[in-house]
């Protein structure tokens, strides 16, 4: 699922001269030189442009690199989503075939939301926070001591249809990361949080999973995808073979504008849970996150999903 968190307009891509080094050698060589350190991580789902001297290699991507990549990624991803077919129902394998994501309305029955709920909402227990732009996210990792406490919460994560569909969306069967994410936003007078602008999040398969404890308005930043943006046409390539040639300072998180989805034929943009930060608003949900997918089954990768 490549998921494209929206807003109006959208961050410009820096591309500033690499930082000064320390060992004597020019910016320029010592980067080349580590480009052929670095080429055996291009098996793996590494993706910063900046940290990766390989990804961002101008010549390599120049070449293609990036645009080849993106396309075996998928192909792998298709390959490895026909073997897990029977996880999900028709319905859903076509709802991402064609969008990109599943949205599940009314995903638990009554009693046992309002019963997940009353569990989340009496939580206590200690958080993560960070504070991004003007935006303030806290994490509360459901780890499986703080799950053995929930009893409804577990079985709903820990059940096979939950389990299920992250397994299909992904492509793989890996158990995830799992928090009760509370976003703030419009916490403080800052620059919008990059993360709130339309981009694209890695060039491989992967998938993030909300499940919302709260109703989210159209105008209290909800999450909003372009439907389609997760197949990709030869306009689309394009501007990313030009994008990667140049993005060397950039952390695999590709900013692009609001006609988005006018310039490469996509759908119009879908709210189902983040939106434009118009007002000072916060909603809780679970989240999920992959622990890890590899691009190449077997292969490992150099980064993880952190928070940072």
């Amino acid at each position: 699922m490549s998921d494209v968190p929206a807003t109006h307009g959208g961050p410009k891509l820096l591309v500033d001269a690499p930082p000064p080094t320390r060992t004597g050698l020019p910016a320029g060589w010592r980067r080349s030189l580590l480009t052929w350190l670095y080429l055996p991580t291009l098996a793996t789902s590494a993706k910063s442009f900046r940290d990766n001297p390989a990804v961002g290699s101008a010549w390599l991507n120049r070449w293609g690199l990036h645009v080849a990549r993106k396309r075996l990624a998928q192909r792998l991803g298709d390959m490895r989503r026909r073997q897990l077919a029977g996880l999900v129902s028709a319905e859903d394998r076509a709802a991402l075939a064609r969008d990109g994501f599943i949205i599940k309305r009314n995903f638990l029955d009554d009693a046992t939301f309002r019963a997940l709920r009353a569990e989340i909402v009496g939580l206590t227990a200690d958080a993560r926070e960070a504070v991004i732009g003007d935006t303030l996210t806290r994490l509360i990792p459901l780890d499986a001591v703080t799950l053995r406490g929930l009893r409804t919460t577990r079985s709903v994560l820990d059940g096979p249809v939950f389990r299920n569909l992250l397994a299909y969306v992904g492509s793989f069967k890996r158990r995830p990361h799992l928090y009760v994410q509370t976003i703030f936003s419009r916490h403080c007078e800052a620059e919008p949080d990059v993360q709130s602008f339309f981009h694209s999040d890695t060039f491989h398969p992967t998938v993030k999973a909300w499940l919302f404890l709260d109703e989210v308005a159209e105008d209290a930043t909800p999450f909003t995808y372009v439907p389609g943006s997760h197949r990709y046409n030869r306009r689309r390539l394009a501007w990313e073979r030009r994008l990667s040639i140049t993005a060397y300072n950039a952390d695999g998180i590709l900013p692009v504008t609001l006609d988005y989805s006018t310039n490469f034929g996509y759908n119009t943009m879908q709210s189902c849970g983040w939106y434009e930060q118009a007002q000072k608003t916060a909603f809780k949900a679970i989240s999920s996150t992959p622990e890890c997918y590899p691009v190449i089954p077997g292969s490992s990768s150099l980064t993880a999903p952190k928070l940072h």
